[in-house]
C-alpha cells in the first residue's frame, strides 16, 4: 500500500496479490532469479510500479474487505429468508 514494489516467490499468497512485472516480481527458485530480480529492481523501475502498487493494495483493503463481507452476508440472510418463507 505504500506504492513500493516486491521481489517475492511466485507461489502461494504471493501469486494473489503481486501482478509479476507491475508490482514487483514473482520468481522461482534458484538464487538466480533472485539475483536478477532485484538488478531489475532499480529506482526507475521501482518508481514506475509505484502507481501499480498501490492501486493493487486497494484490492485488499479494509474498506473492500468490510464492504464485500456485508454483501456476502446480507446475500445468506436473503437466501434464508427465502427458504424460511418457502
Amino acid at each position: 500500500s505504500a506504492g513500493k514494489p516486491v521481489i517475492a516467490p511466485g507461489d502461494a499468497g504471493f501469486a494473489e496479490t503481486i501482478v509479476d512485472g507491475k508490482t514487483g516480481f514473482l520468481i522461482e527458485p534458484p538464487i538466480e532469479a533472485v539475483v536478477n530480480s532485484v538488478k531489475k529492481l532499480n529506482m526507475d523501475v521501482a518508481l514506475s510500479m509505484r502507481d501499480d502498487c498501490e492501486k493493487r493494495a486497494e484490492e485488499f483493503s479494509l474498506k473492500k474487505f468490510i464492504n464485500e463481507f456485508d454483501i456476502l452476508i446480507k446475500g445468506k440472510l436473503n437466501e434464508n429468508i427465502k427458504t424460511i418463507k418457502g
